[in-house]
């Protein structure tokens, strides 16, 4: 399994996350007519470090976690949900994750169709290889 369907496949198991946002974590783009709250994922960088005879199987991967939310609460509670289960060492799906570095919330206001929308981004740096089960 490749990093991000692990990465998918570890959010939609954490039950505190879950409770928040459900199934309603997406790569790249929110389905406008999903309800809210809702957490989207992007890559922002992916190191491939190289050694003498090719890859390393270690790499470092940051990955943006957008939190969606009609509250300010909420969008703040969704991305501690995402800080707790993405922080800690993990081991799914043909990955290994270590221990993430924690870059933010960044906390922004959006212009909604009715109301305004409240964004709340994480940037988890993720230590991670793959591995066989």
């Amino acid at each position: 399994m490749d990093m991000q369907s692990a990465l998918l496949a570890r959010f939609l198991a954490a039950a505190p996350l879950a409770a928040l946002v459900g199934q309603r974590i997406t790569w790249m783009q929110r389905p406008q007519s999903d309800a809210l709250p809702a957490l989207v994922l992007q890559t922002i960088s992916d190191g491939r470090p190289q050694h003498y005879k090719g890859f390393q199987a270690l790499r470092s991967t940051r990955v943006r976690a957008d939190t969606w939310a009609t509250s300010y609460g909420v969008a703040r509670a969704v991305s501690e949900a995402v800080i707790a289960a993405g922080f800690a060492e993990h081991r799914a799906n043909g990955v290994q994750f270590r221990r993430a570095q924690i870059d933010g919330p960044t906390d922004f206001l959006e212009d909604g169709a009715t109301k305004p929308l409240h964004r709340s981004s994480v940037d988890l740096v993720l230590w991670w290889s793959a591995v066989a089960e």
